[in-house]
Order: C-alpha cells, then structure tokens, then sequence
C-alpha cells in the first residue's frame, strides 16, 4: 500500500530544447566545441570579453565595441543573439577566433569593461550569416 506522504506519479515532459553546453559555470568544456547548432536554437556557453589588442579580427575587419564577437566553430558573420546574462538584448557579429577557456568573447572597447564583465554562462541564439 502506498503511504500517504508518497508523491504522485507524474507524467514524463518533453526533452527541454536547449542545449547545455558549459556544465560547470566557471569554465568553459575542454576541449572547445568543433560546432555550435545555428538554426536559433537557444545554447548556453561560457563567455567572457576583450579589449583592443592593436590588431585585425581573424576575419580581416577591426574590432568594433558592440559588434565584435570570438567564436569558434560557426562561420565568420554568424549573428549571436544575447538572451540573458549583463549583455542581454544585444545582437553581435562573429568576426574573430578565440583562442581557449571559453565559448565566447565579446569584444569591450575598454580593459575596464573587459574586466568587469568577467566570466558568464550565458544563453545565446546563433543564426547563420
């Protein structure tokens, strides 16, 4: 006989529709990930951010603040949709390759703002350019 503190049989759900792709919030998964879905569906990715280097993006372009993202794995101007995180709102461009411990960086136009932002898991929306 069932006891009367039991919990009720609950019905199984859908499989949620995001992909987690940075399980433990203070680093990004090692090795990186080769390739992101970018059909919009939402991914959550370690990211962090950088200041001016002197340098051309991988792509050829100069870093543009608010613009210029690094990422792996999707072509050069794959649009990234901020969903949550101190960025949210904010659409940016992928013009840059990241070198490693992390999904993303966002290009800051300061060292203080890079720095500021730190590290965030953050949910994004990638569409393909």
């Amino acid at each position: 006989p069932a006891s009367a503190t039991s919990a009720p049989a609950t019905a199984p759900t859908a499989p949620p529709t995001r992909v987690t792709a940075a399980p433990l919030p203070w680093r990004a998964p090692w090795p990186p990930r080769t390739a992101w879905p970018t059909n919009g569906i939402a991914v959550d990715v370690s990211s962090t951010a950088y200041d001016w280097t002197g340098n051309r993006t991988a792509s050829g372009t100069w870093p543009t603040s608010g613009v210029t993202a690094a990422m792996n794995g999707v072509p050069f101007g794959t649009r990234i949709h901020v969903l949550t995180g101190p960025l949210a709102g904010s659409t940016w461009v992928v013009e840059d390759r990241i070198g490693h411990s992390s999904d993303l960086d966002f290009y800051l136009h300061t060292y203080p703002d890079a720095v500021a932002y730190g590290r965030q898991v953050i949910s994004v929306r990638l569409e393909a350019p």
